[in-house]
C-alpha cells in the first residue's frame, strides 16, 4: 500500500514545480528474533525544481520497527527484529527540498514481515 502526496511551496515560473514520488520495498521475509539485513532501498524520485536536492525522513505513525538506516538519504534502507509470524509497519514521510528552498513530500507505508 503506497500513498503519495505531493505539494510545492515557493516555486518560481522559471522552473518546473518540484514533485517527489516514493515507493518502499514491502513484505521482506526475515528470521524470527534476528535483526534483519536491510530489506531493500526505498525508491525516491524527485523531479522539477532546482538540483541539488536534500532529503528528510520522518515517522508519522505505526511501529518503531521498521527502523530507517539514514534519515537524510534519498533511498534509505529499513531493518528491524521480528518475532515468529510477526509483521510490523510504519508510515513515513520524505520531505525533499531543492536548491531554491522549494519542498515536496511523499508518504509511504513500510512493512517488514516474518512468515
Amino acid at each position: 500500500m503506497t500513498g503519495v502526496t505531493c505539494m510545492m511551496v515557493g516555486g518560481s515560473a522559471a522552473t518546473a514545480p518540484l514533485t517527489v514520488s516514493a515507493f518502499p520495498a514491502l513484505g521482506q521475509r526475515v528470521g524470527a528474533g534476528v535483526a534483519t539485513t536491510p530489506p531493500g532501498e526505498t525508491n525516491t524520485t524527485p523531479s522539477g525544481g532546482v538540483a541539488p536536492y536534500s532529503y528528510s525522513w520522518t515517522r508519522l505513525s505505526g511501529s518503531t520497527v521498521p527502523a530507517i538506516n539514514n534519515a537524510t538519504a534519498q533511498n534509505p534502507q529499513w531493518s528491524g527484529t521480528l518475532g515468529a509470524a510477526d509483521t510490523q509497519e510504519a508510515t513515513w514521510r520524505v520531505t525533499v527540498t531543492d536548491a531554491a528552498s522549494n519542498t515536496a513530500t511523499a508518504d509511504i507505508v513500510v512493512t517488514l514481515t516474518n512468515q
